[in-house]
């Protein structure tokens, strides 16, 4: 604990501004107006990155916005699936309605490999607690029933939940820690992905993470979505963006409870370098 205190203290005092006013002593720690000074720049960092890319010229892509309008036969059939199972994708987001147009195009009967970051601790212990409400592996098991042909992979921290039954196959991963990814790609046999979907701890970095696994290992064409982004807008806009102008056809898309992050991979050949 106090070896996270100090790395906090030391990570917020490396973003201090340079200037008289905010130490009591040179080199000391922050005073008071030092520390406000400085939490509020923290605060400002991503709008102000944002603004940036804006003044040269990085635009950002569209937010699509997804309504009751686009709830097709095929994404109502999706719900279906999704709340028979104890999902949270439909009965609390509306998940479905983009779900429907991605799943779509993968085609459901294709013979495909899908993998989700996050199978739903019960475990209040845990810091990717989903609550008592919902089943963990839902998910899994409703991708299984809409995939009928297709292999589903799993991952959670939480090892107590883990299990495996006919194409389901699930394992350890801890999204804080980049290494423990390749672990989990070692025990599915280094498949390639048609489909990875992350709805784990929902944190930046471990969103990044999940980010940087899921394009070394997506096939062509496959897609990536990145679940219920409910930090700072800003940097889910420039990575959107960053994505874009290198050839992925990436997309921000929100509904009523949640951001998404939606990537389709590309052909190499179409990707710029």
């Amino acid at each position: 604990m106090n070896q996270n205190k100090e790395d906090i203290s030391k990570f917020i005092s490396s973003l201090a501004p340079h200037c008289g006013g905010i130490r009591d002593v040179e080199n000391g720690p922050l005073n008071v107006i030092g520390k406000l000074v400085t939490l509020s720049g923290i605060k400002n960092i991503l709008p102000a990155v944002n603004s940036f890319c804006e003044t040269i010229g990085l635009n950002f892509s569209e937010i699509l916005k997804y309504d009751k309008a686009k709830n097709t036969k095929f994404s109502a059939k999706i719900k279906t699936i999704f709340d028979k199972y104890g999902s949270d994708k439909a009965l609390y987001h509306s998940y479905h309605l983009p779900y429907g147009e991605i799943f779509k195009d993968l085609n459901p009967s294709k013979k495909l490999n899908i993998l989700e970051i996050g199978i739903g601790s019960n475990n209040p212990n845990i810091a990717s607690f989903m609550s008592n409400y919902h089943t963990p592996g839902s998910s899994l098991r409703a991708l299984k029933e809409i995939f009928p042909n297709s292999q589903i992979f799993g991952a959670d921290l939480d090892k107590d939940i883990l299990f495996e039954e006919e194409r389901i196959k699930t394992s350890f991963v801890d999204q804080l820690n980049a290494s423990s990814f390749e672990e989990m790609h070692e025990n599915f046999n280094k498949p390639k992905y048609d489909l990875i979907i992350e709805d784990g701890l929902h944190s930046i970095p471990a969103s990044l993470n999940t980010l940087n696994f899921a394009l070394k290992n997506i096939n062509d064409n496959g897609v990536i979505v990145l679940e219920d982004l409910c930090n700072d807008y800003n940097i889910w806009a420039i990575i959107s963006s960053l994505l874009f102008i290198h050839g992925y056809n990436s997309q921000l898309i929100t509904e009523s409870t949640g951001l998404l992050l939606v990537i389709k991979n590309k052909p190499k050949n179409n990707k710029k370098t």
